[in-house]
């Protein structure tokens, strides 16, 4: 990559012997010019395509293997072909879209079940993959994690609820306390709500 866009940025203008881009200063009408909705719109698909390969990974599906994205009314289409490339996916609604908010169908709309699911912002994704993995085996998998997960949330209530911590610890121990809280909550439910789907 550092010698394709070296070789661009060379046939772009007339340079200097020994001018390159490694040493080149970004121009401030760059910055001036910055559409950050773009960047958070890609930036969004960029967290999406690392949603389904961790999900690939996590479920030791290939690659190869062709999943269903199911995207709520709230995703921006703009970025799908990017999506569906680097992720080997089709795009379909994860429920039916409202008027006005059609999104192209390109799957199975085979609902949540047996699918994982996963938050991009405040838009809510799905990957159905029950004919893909053994369901037992997730099964078990998830149980055991939300067993060490309440174990851990057990020790931070504790924490929480021993009022000479909370009266002496400085107000940002608290706090990261109070997070790690209401994240583990988060998860364990997530969870439960993956182990449902996968027994429906």
């Amino acid at each position: 990559m550092p010698f394709i866009t070296e070789e661009i940025y060379q046939s772009l203008f007339p340079r200097n012997e020994g001018e390159s881009i490694m040493n080149a200063e970004i121009r401030q009408q760059f910055f001036e010019n910055v559409d950050n909705k773009v960047l958070d719109d890609f930036e969004a698909a960029k967290e999406i395509i690392t949603h389904i390969r961790n999900i690939r990974a996590s479920k030791n599906i290939s690659p190869k293997e062709r999943l269903t994205l199911q995207v709520n009314n709230g995703h921006n289409a703009d970025y799908n072909e990017i999506i569906k490339k680097l992720a080997n996916v089709g795009i379909a609604p994860l429920n039916p879209p409202s008027e006005g908010k059609q999104v192209p169908v390109e799957g199975d709309l085979g609902g949540k079940a047996g699918a994982v699911s996963f938050m991009v912002g405040i838009c809510e994704y799905a990957v159905p993959v029950g004919n893909l993995i053994n369901a037992d085996e997730e099964i078990k998998k998830m149980e055991a994690e939300i067993t060490r997960l309440e174990g851990f949330l057990k020790s931070v209530n504790t924490k929480l609820s021993n009022e000479k911590f909370v009266a002496n610890a400085k107000p940002e121990v608290v706090e990261n306390e109070r997070k790690k809280q209401a994240d583990t909550e988060s998860k364990i439910k997530a969870l439960r709500e993956s182990i449902d789907g996968l027994k429906k």
